[in-house]
């Protein structure tokens, strides 16, 4: 909460799915990866073969939309320090 008011947002990503075999789903499966997954997959590993287009933030796809967090975050407060590498430059 910033000043006792609660800020909400989000951020919409729409991801293309192809067809899959019922082998594809099987295969999928026996591999153990959707099993600990949210909607069953992870963009970033196995079921990538299967997507072939994402309109929006793929951060948010993979689990945080970082840039929308940022600036909601920037709103808030300008306390934020700027991330920097290990050579001190801004990242």
């Amino acid at each position: 909460m910033a000043g006792g008011v609660a800020r909400v947002s989000s951020e919409t990503t729409v991801v293309t799915v192809n067809r899959l075999t019922d082998q594809d789903i099987a295969d999928y499966v026996a591999s153990g990866e959707p099993m600990d997954k949210a909607g069953a997959y992870a963009i970033q590993a196995i079921a990538s073969r299967w997507i072939p287009r994402i309109d929006g933030d793929y951060g948010n796809v993979v689990g945080l939309p970082v840039a929308l967090v940022w600036k909601m975050m920037r709103e808030v407060s300008t306390q934020y320090p700027v991330p920097c590498n290990q050579k001190n430059r801004a990242i």
